[in-house]
């Protein structure tokens, strides 16, 4: 049995992950701290700016909202609460955690795993929400 999908609720979810994703990496939120743990510059950013790291990025965006949206109708679920709860479940079970092991091996610090994986555990309830209410 395939999944129902419902494309537009996908292609908002995406847009809503980079929308938010440009507010918390932006100098009003978090930009300046993420620059700082990074070690990065703004003149780091500007050298060899390209369009492809936020195309990929959309991309990825995409998969997440895919990958919700199939979860969303094998669980049978609606409205934006279930929806949400499904999206910290996830984020809990695969998202935080790969994210853990990646910061630990590389030995990046626990300030930066946090800022990055706090993104994520803000996006994926509200793209699983969107996506369980426009069912």
């Amino acid at each position: 049995m395939e999944a129902q999908v419902n494309f537009l609720a996908i292609l908002v979810a995406g847009i809503v992950n980079m929308a938010v994703g440009a507010m918390w990496y932006s100098p009003l939120m978090f930009g300046k701290q993420w620059m700082a743990m990074t070690g990065k510059t703004k003149e780091d950013l500007k050298k060899g700016a390209s369009a492809m790291p936020c195309l990929l990025m959309f991309l990825a965006s995409l998969v997440i909202a895919i990958t919700l949206s199939v979860v969303v109708y094998w669980m049978h679920l609606r409205g934006f609460g279930s929806g949400a709860w499904l999206g910290v479940k996830l984020w809990g079970g695969f998202c935080a955690t790969t994210m853990l092991g990646d910061y630990l091996y590389e030995r990046r610090s626990l300030q930066l795993y946090s800022l990055n994986a706090l993104y994520y555990a803000v996006t994926f309830p509200i793209m699983g929400g969107l996506i369980a209410a426009w069912r």
